[in-house]
């Protein structure tokens, strides 16, 4: 068991805690790159890429800056 900053208990569901990520992951670039990562919540199993995610990719790359603004929200 495991302590949160606030002293409550957490526990992990399996495997141990990584050093290192794959390239090209959410994990990567938040943890190597110090980006950030956003993932769109849907109903099904898959995101859909539609122009109102697309916006907002744009829109939170326009505001941070320093992001390429061609790479794609989700890969197709």
């Amino acid at each position: 068991m495991r302590k949160d900053p606030r002293g409550r208990p957490y526990y992990w569901l399996w495997g141990e805690r990584l050093g290192t990520f794959r390239p090209n992951s959410d994990a990567h670039a938040v943890h190597t790159e110090r980006a950030i990562s956003i993932s769109p919540m849907v109903l099904g199993l898959a995101a859909l890429h539609n122009e109102e995610l697309e916006k907002l990719r744009r829109d939170v790359a326009r505001r941070i800056g320093g992001v390429k603004n061609d790479s794609p929200v989700v890969q197709k």
